[in-house]
């Protein structure tokens, strides 16, 4: 029995201090609840927007400023720093206004020319990307100018990116992921049609492997794919004479390899795809472009249908 009422006085013990413990957090929990809700009510905040202004002391600096400053104890070390962080949001805010005010107006400029070449090449049966390549006439010399033009543009603000010259929220922005979209759409297949021209895939290999394609390209790519919450790779559009190139290549050189026959089918089912959302040019279709030469005398067990009978009645319709 002895036992028994010491066990009982142990548990009430215990009990009673789990109790009082309770009590405390729970009245500190309350505490705290007032204390923040008084926190959130006071109107006193400031606003340290030109950071690039503050004073490295006290002394002149507007007064809840310094109260603020002086509560957080900072350094003159520190108020440097701010100034610093404050000079760098400003040179990337005018890095982005020259981009906006001048660079963009260049590219659309060029990219206008790009257009109008793009017209002329289709309606001589040819289509761009072939026209290009070929260079047999002056335009084409010119279009060659456009497309340096425009990749030092782009270049250039991949570098301010690369070094943090830019807002971060600027990549992000509708109107650079459409200007880049445009731009990639309109270019890259120009790239790819001079990378093969002088047969650079002998040296270097397939065009879109690592370390072979532009940078800027796959930065531009995946911005577009990051806002379209899409996974990466799947707006290659840019890319599609590439694939041909290399497809090419490989259907006389490998015979019936089932991953070419993969591959190919593939490429099929993306042009369908590019072709229908307009991301990909009909001028792909002219029954004189690398890609219908290629295509047409394929064996059957390289296209499936429906989708071969569907690409055979968007090439007559371009005849």
């Amino acid at each position: 029995m002895q036992y028994c009422r010491y066990c009982f006085t142990v548990l009430s013990g215990a009990q009673k201090k789990m109790q009082r413990l309770q009590k405390k957090g729970l009245n500190e929990h309350l505490a705290y609840q007032k204390e923040l809700q008084k926190s959130l009510g006071k109107q006193n905040v400031v606003y340290l927007d030109h950071l690039e202004e503050l004073p490295v002391s006290s002394d002149g600096s507007p007064a809840t400023v310094n109260t603020t400053l002086n509560d957080l104890g900072l350094s003159t070390q520190a108020m440097l720093c701010l100034q610093a962080t404050g000079e760098l949001e400003k040179l990337k805010s005018r890095n982005q206004d020259k981009i906006i005010n001048d660079y963009k107006q260049k590219i659309e400029g060029e990219l206008r020319k790009l257009s109008k070449y793009k017209e002329k090449a289709e309606t001589c049966g040819l289509g761009y990307y072939d026209s290009f390549k070929l260079q047999e006439k002056e335009d084409g010399f010119q279009a060659n100018v456009s497309r340096l033009v425009l990749a030092g543009y782009w270049d250039e603000m991949m570098e301010m990116l690369k070094a943090y010259k830019l807002p971060d929220e600027f990549e992000k922005s509708h109107d650079c992921i459409r200007l880049g979209t445009d731009y990639r759409r309109t270019v890259e297949p120009l790239d790819i049609a001079n990378f093969y021209r002088h047969a650079k895939d002998e040296e270097t290999g397939f065009y879109v492997k690592k370390g072979t394609r532009p940078k800027r390209y796959r930065y531009i790519q995946n911005w577009l794919e990051h806002a379209e919450k899409k996974p990466s790779g799947s707006r290659s559009e840019s890319c599609f004479w590439a694939e041909v190139e290399d497809l090419r290549i490989k259907t006389r050189s490998n015979g019936s390899s089932p991953e070419i026959k993969q591959k190919v089918l593939q490429l099929g089912q993306n042009l369908i795809k590019w072709i229908d959302d307009e991301s990909l040019g009909k001028d792909v279709l002219l029954e004189n472009s690398t890609f219908v030469k290629w295509w047409k005398p394929l064996p059957p067990e390289y296209k499936s249908e429906p989708k071969s009978s569907r690409i055979m009645k968007l090439i007559h319709e371009k005849d």
